[in-house]
């Protein structure tokens, strides 16, 4: 299983550095306290609550197969295209975009989804132990 697993983590952490530098260049290019603070709390409370969703569905099951948490924050396809058109978007318009809360939307966006599948893949294991889950292979 490590031959999915490892090149989707990878891919994310990849995509997690990408996320991280652009939103670094659209926070510093603002002011801090009205607009940098506001979108790293807004960033850091959509990935809580991106985790908090994806983890509800597994906390009430007795059974899980050993991979069935990372492969979903992983491998989501909802998850991977909403990234890579935020991504492409932001890739090739964002210096035509005027708007400077539409790029800290997409920055959001790419936050929750790329460091939330990280978080999730690696809080796995804790969460399984946590919630008294039986794993099976």
């Amino acid at each position: 299983m490590g031959l999915i697993l490892m090149p989707l983590m990878i891919m994310w952490l990849v995509a997690s550095i990408y996320t991280l530098r652009m939103g670094y260049h659209l926070i510093s290019a603002h002011p801090l306290l009205t607009f940098g603070l506001p979108v790293i709390l807004l960033a850091l409370v959509t990935m809580s609550a991106y985790l908090y969703i994806g983890l509800y569905a597994f906390k009430h099951q007795n059974q899980i197969w050993a991979f069935d948490i990372p492969m979903f924050f992983l491998a989501g396809k909802i998850a991977l295209l909403i990234f890579t058109m935020a991504a492409l978007g932001n890739y090739f318009y964002a210096n035509k975009i005027q708007n400077i809360y539409l790029l800290a939307g997409m920055f959001i966006i790419m936050f929750t989804l790329s460091i939330g599948a990280l978080v999730g893949a690696f809080y796995s294991e804790h969460f399984i132990e946590k919630h008294n889950i039986h794993v099976t292979y």
